[in-house]
């Protein structure tokens, strides 16, 4: 397949994966649907009606969105995302909601929730087998 010189043109419509482009050499041809990759669509790369794309025809006329012209994005991932594969990750991470493990978490670290820090905490108790008080900060 064989692709033609790359283009830009502003997105009149996007609906889903597909989007309708007016090129600006041509603004009197309005487009068939273009494809759109899933990383530009509206919950992840946010290309709006309006703005300016780079677009490419193959051979039989079919079109595909390459990216923004204006090269934006805010690093927004707007769906929820399945990851099946190892993650490693070699900074901070910030949870701003509920986090839910369905297996076992291992920390290599401090494990601190609010102000008792899991490894250094510690219990009274009256004697041995009796319920304990709560931790002790």
């Amino acid at each position: 397949m064989q692709m033609q010189q790359p283009f830009t043109g502003i997105v009149q419509s996007i609906s889903g994966a597909k989007a309708i482009v007016v090129p600006d050499q041509h603004p009197e041809i309005v487009t068939r649907e273009f494809i759109v990759p899933y990383y530009w669509r509206k919950e992840m790369g946010n290309i709006q009606p309006g703005e300016k794309v780079l677009c490419v025809l193959d051979d039989d006329m079919h079109g595909y969105v390459l990216m923004r012209c204006d090269g934006e994005w805010d690093y927004t991932l707007r769906n929820t995302l399945t990851i099946e594969q190892a993650v490693t990750m070699n900074d901070t991470l910030s949870v701003a909601s509920d986090a839910t493990f369905s297996a076992s978490l291992t920390a290599t670290g401090t494990v601190q929730g609010g102000s008792v820090i899991l490894q250094s905490h510690t219990h009274n108790s009256s004697a041995p087998g009796t319920p304990t008080s709560p931790p002790i900060v």
